[in-house]
């Protein structure tokens, strides 16, 4: 019997409560999302993020490729925010688990959330890519915490100075 990993981040869980690894992460699937929904929106956009961590280009192509796997084979539409919304989407959660999970060299794990996606040969298929992209964070020190811990829970992120507009507007990722 195979046990699915629990939920990692509550519903809906603020921005403000994110650390830099999941906040990059989170926001580099958004703006994405926002460039695959519309074609007009400079689809490479996402990459500036990449560039400005000095993430290796492997980590930018393993990135690109997952969500390219993704729409291609998603069972259902995914609930990825537009960049502005001020809080965490279930399916940019479940993401950033898969990204903590791999940093910690937890396979299993990391693939039993990604068939909550995609069909297995799909989510196999994504797997090496997720762990690319994960290691590649890791070394620029954007480590994903190992969530729900007392530490996790304590921390804030917090914006000085900048406001964020949510329009409540959302994106669903459709293959």
């Amino acid at each position: 019997m195979t046990v699915m990993p629990c939920r990692a981040y509550p519903e809906n869980a603020p921005m403000t409560e994110l650390r830099t690894g999941e906040l990059f992460a989170v926001m580099a699937l958004r703006f994405w999302a926002a460039a695959y929904k519309e074609p007009a929106e400079d689809r490479f956009r996402w990459q500036s993020g990449f560039e400005a961590a000095d993430i290796s280009n492997e980590g930018a192509t393993a990135f690109n490729a997952i969500f390219l796997i993704v729409a291609a084979s998603a069972q259902r539409p995914l609930d990825v925010r537009c960049p502005k919304c001020l809080s965490l989407g279930d399916d940019e959660a479940s993401f950033l688990q898969m990204l903590s999970l791999l940093q910690r060299d937890c396979v299993t794990g990391a693939e039993l959330v990604m068939m909550s996606w995609v069909p297995p040969a799909a989510a196999r298929t994504a797997l090496p890519f997720i762990s690319t992209l994960a290691h590649a964070m890791a070394e620029r020190g954007l480590r994903i915490p190992q969530r729900p811990t007392e530490d996790a829970l304590n921390h804030r992120f917090t914006h000085h100075g900048v406001r964020i507009h949510d329009g409540g507007a959302s994106l669903a990722m459709i293959h």
